[in-house]
């Protein structure tokens, strides 16, 4: 979650390694940046405010992603949804 997208080399499109100041701007860095509140990836929440080019583009960057990263975000995603149980009423 902690990994940087721009410039990485796990990270790559074309077999290029990628930088949109435009996102960066969108304070999108990191891949957790890419998880929305709803759980779900930028590109699959409809009510991210960005543009279809962006999200375009989103999508090509999470496709990149190793998939054992993409297994480790949802397996950490799911996580977060569990809330405790309080001890008092």
């Amino acid at each position: 979650m902690n990994e940087i997208i721009w410039n990485n080399k796990f990270i790559c499109i074309d077999k290029k390694s990628v930088h949109r100041n435009d996102l960066v701007n969108l304070g999108i860095v990191k891949v957790g940046d890419l998880i929305t509140d709803n759980n779900l990836f930028l590109h699959e929440d409809p009510y991210v405010p960005i543009s279809p080019e962006q999200r375009f583009f989103i999508m090509g960057v999470v496709h990149s992603l190793p998939s054992d990263w993409k297994t480790l975000i949802r397996a950490s995603v799911c996580i977060n949804e569990i809330k405790p149980i309080p001890c008092t009423p």
